[in-house]
């Protein structure tokens, strides 16, 4: 009896552990790696990341943060970013809202985009974004309309007569970068059944699409001796001539530092921009345009020179503007407050140019802004034969294609002419 009893003991009591064990682990809730409890859709992944899944009409969406809570402590060396859970929060209310696609507007739409948008930006286009939405909201007539009520003609018409009325590209452009993602989201979720947005915008704003122009070589010197013995204009030599000879974007320039100068390894360091805040706010420090722009330019020795004569008046400034920690500014206002920026440069090469005109009235020249300057370098080095990938380097471009097609069309061209000698040469 006691040999037949004991087997089935044992079995009971294994299907009893291996039942309380399942039990268990049913109730066995997800922690993260400080032994936070998860809730739905959270999980956190191996290189510590936090990671929220929702589905919205059948379609799973994911956004990620470093932090979980607002009061995390964020991670060494990670950009500042919105936690999870206020991420969530946001998320939950444009749910809960079920705004009703039949109503919806397109300000509701945008503005909903650009919440979702917030907290994977950086802060620089997170202002861009505020800005392009105070753009927008400036033509009711279209921002009241109901989405479902859009059709192209709608759209293209809006974006023509934003032109029309005085708008510049960068803020159609700004306008179009909330625009267009936003209904394309729609269409995506199926509250809109054709996006109205399903259009070429650069064959829609003719005319202010045309490439960057680069100036000649003799045109580039005529303009830079102008500036040079100019006895009002002639403190714009320097940091013209070092645009003109670096590629550098204009924010780059006006970031520069002391420090991002090493003259004995003879290079530049770009690892910041200074950025100003659309509408002109105010002015900050942020990463450059793209990860690729952080890069080590080599300091050629006409360069070299003129940052060593400007780093002499560095040193001598009283006022030592600072921003966001960075000091040493090597191009501030004459005032010496703050460092100079973006619009001040705009401004500076408005009246560079206008003066340059009327002093020689019969030399063409294209229109000169900052951008033209590090279009003109490009195009130079392009030209000395400098290869796209390192090419692409120097301008800290984020996309091979950005390099290839100025590089491209410089080579075409230089072909073409070398054509035509050919033929010219066997003619004569």
């Amino acid at each position: 009896m006691k040999s037949c009893s004991m087997p089935f003991f044992i079995l009971k009591m294994i299907r009893v552990m291996i039942y309380m064990k399942n039990d268990n682990t049913k109730n066995v809730k997800r922690k993260d790696k400080k032994g936070r409890v998860l809730r739905t859709g959270e999980t956190q992944q191996p290189d510590g990341r936090y990671r929220y899944s929702y589905t919205v009409n059948g379609k799973q969406k994911s956004f990620y943060s470093w932090r979980l809570e607002k009061t995390d402590r964020l991670p060494t060396g990670k950009r500042e970013c919105v936690s999870l859970r206020e991420q969530e929060l946001e998320i939950q209310k444009l749910i809960n809202a079920n705004v009703n696609a039949n109503n919806m507007t397109v300000e509701q739409l945008v503005e909903n985009y650009l919440k979702i948008r917030k907290s994977s930006v950086k802060r620089s286009t997170a202002k861009n974004h505020k800005y392009a939405l105070k753009l927008l909201k400036k033509n009711p007539a279209f921002c009241k309309k109901k989405i479902v009520d859009i059709q192209i003609t709608d759209a293209k018409n809006f974006f023509i007569d934003f032109a029309e009325n005085g708008a510049t590209y960068s803020n159609l452009l700004m306008v179009k970068g909330i625009v267009f993602p936003a209904f394309r989201n729609a269409y995506e979720d199926r509250l809109i059944m054709t996006n109205p947005m399903a259009f070429s915008f650069s064959k829609l704003i003719k005319g202010t699409l045309g490439e960057t122009p680069s100036l000649t070589e003799e045109q580039m010197n005529k303009f830079l001796d102008f500036i040079k013995n100019d006895s009002l204009l002639g403190r714009y030599y320097s940091p013209i001539y070092i645009l003109f000879h670096t590629g550098l974007r204009i924010s780059e320039l006006c970031g520069l530092v002391l420090q991002d100068v090493d003259f004995r390894k003879k290079t530049i360091t770009i690892s910041h921009q200074l950025v100003t805040a659309p509408g002109g706010s105010d002015d900050y420090i942020d990463t450059p345009k793209t990860e690729r722009g952080k890069r080590v330019l080599p300091l050629t020795d006409d360069v070299a020179d003129h940052l060593k004569a400007l780093q002499v008046l560095v040193m001598k400034r009283r006022i030592q503007p600072v921003v966001e920690g960075y000091s040493g500014f090597f191009f501030v206002t004459k005032n010496g407050k703050r460092p100079t920026n973006g619009s001040d440069w705009s401004s500076i090469f408005k009246n560079l140019e206008h003066k340059f005109r009327k002093q020689n009235p019969d030399y063409e020249i294209p229109h000169i802004t900052p951008h033209v300057c590090r279009h003109t370098y490009c195009t130079n080095m392009a030209r000395a034969g400098v290869q796209p990938k390192v090419l692409q380097y120097l301008m800290g471009h984020a996309d091979i294609e950005t390099t290839l097609r100025i590089y491209t069309h410089v080579h075409d061209e230089q072909e073409v002419r070398e054509a035509v000698e050919k033929a010219t040469e066997k003619a004569n």
